[in-house]
């Protein structure tokens, strides 16, 4: 790839990898589902019940350990990919279904990947950019973040109106980062860091 890309792509690299960081902490967007899923399973301690947040987090844990391993053998934006993909389809899975032992399940398998994607949140920008750009979207990932997470619990909040099922729609949103990254994020082995002019 050019490092001379255009202020649209440019735009569209930005938007995926300050996006990414958004996904890494969305686990927690559906924790106000957790009283209508105790009616839901009844049968189900509060303890279990909440083994729906906390499982995440385990599995986040576990994943960010083998990512590395992963990006040696498939690279960093197929790794990222195949972690947003995964994330993307296990993430919703509550939103269609009533089995407690499933929706444990994706959501361990949406742990781990939001794990396989979450080192590259930050290893990609330093691929990518450097110099002011660089320093830039470092200092934008956390605010970025915060205030995706926060619209996601708006919305999530917002869609538990209908049903604690529909709150889980919210992950929804992850399917456009994954777009980003499939049409338009290169790939670092074959692109060097991208160079923009200030006046740009």
């Amino acid at each position: 790839m050019s490092k001379n890309i255009s202020k649209f792509h440019y735009a569209l690299i930005v938007l995926a990898l300050l996006s990414l960081n958004i996904v890494e902490q969305a686990a927690s967007v559906i924790n106000a589902t957790i009283p209508g899923m105790k009616g839901t399973f009844s049968n189900q301690s509060l303890v279990n019940i909440e083994l729906i947040t906390t499982i995440v987090s385990m599995f986040v844990t576990i994943f960010v350990l083998i990512s590395g391993f992963v990006v040696k053998q498939i690279g960093q934006k197929n790794t990222a990919i195949l972690g947003l993909a995964i994330a993307s389809i296990s993430s919703i899975i509550p939103a269609f279904l009533n089995d407690f032992n499933i929706i444990i399940i994706s959501r361990a398998i949406l742990g781990a990947g939001i794990g396989l994607a979450n080192p590259l949140a930050i290893s990609l920008i330093g691929v990518f950019f450097y110099g002011d750009q660089r320093a830039k979207l470092m200092g934008w990932r956390s605010a970025i973040a915060g205030l995706g997470t926060a619209l996601m619990t708006f919305i999530a909040g917002q869609l538990l109106v209908f049903s604690w099922h529909a709150s889980y729609l919210v992950y929804l949103l992850f399917i456009p980062t994954l777009l980003l990254f499939i049409f338009f994020v290169p790939d670092p082995v074959k692109s060097g860091a991208i160079k923009r002019q200030e006046q740009e």
